[in-house]
Parts: C-alpha cells; sequence; structure tokens
C-alpha cells in the first residue's frame, strides 16, 4: 500500500503561497480544517476547496438544496423566489 502525504501545516490561519504548491498539489491546514490548491488561470493563486469550521463568502454561486441551521444574518437586499 502507498502513503500520499500533502504539504501541511498545524498552524492557525496559515495559507500557502503561491510557490509553495505546484500544479495539482494539494496542502492541507490541519488546525483549521482547510485544504488548498494552486489555481492558474493566467495569474497564480491559492484557492480553498474545503473546510470544516470557516466562514464561506460565496460570490457567483449556485447552491443546490442547501440545509442552513442556525441564525441568518443578511447586509443590503435579500429576496427569495419559490417557497
Amino acid at each position: 500500500m502507498s502513503t500520499v502525504q500533502l504539504k501541511r501545516s498545524a498552524t492557525a490561519s496559515k495559507v500557502p503561497l503561491v510557490g509553495d504548491l505546484q500544479l495539482g498539489e494539494l496542502a492541507l491546514n490541519t488546525y483549521d480544517g482547510r485544504i488548498f490548491f494552486k489555481k492558474d488561470p493566467g495569474t497564480p493563486s491559492i484557492v480553498t476547496v474545503v473546510t470544516t469550521a470557516d466562514t464561506q463568502t460565496l460570490t457567483n454561486k449556485t447552491l443546490s438544496a442547501p440545509v442552513i441551521t442556525g441564525n441568518i444574518t443578511a447586509n443590503g437586499a435579500v429576496g427569495a423566489a419559490g417557497t
């Protein structure tokens, strides 16, 4: 059996830099529960793909059948369609 080992950190809020990862390589922050990868559509950047306990900012995203628990806070206008 082979072991796959990701680049990892156990330091709170630590995010890899663009130069730390190759394209296709993943990094894991075990303290925050976040997984990162390097994206390069012309300008390289680091993207968070998984988070276990972090605030998520959704911009131009579509959610299919979301289940929301807890409180919702909205800044600005809020609209709803359907039921």
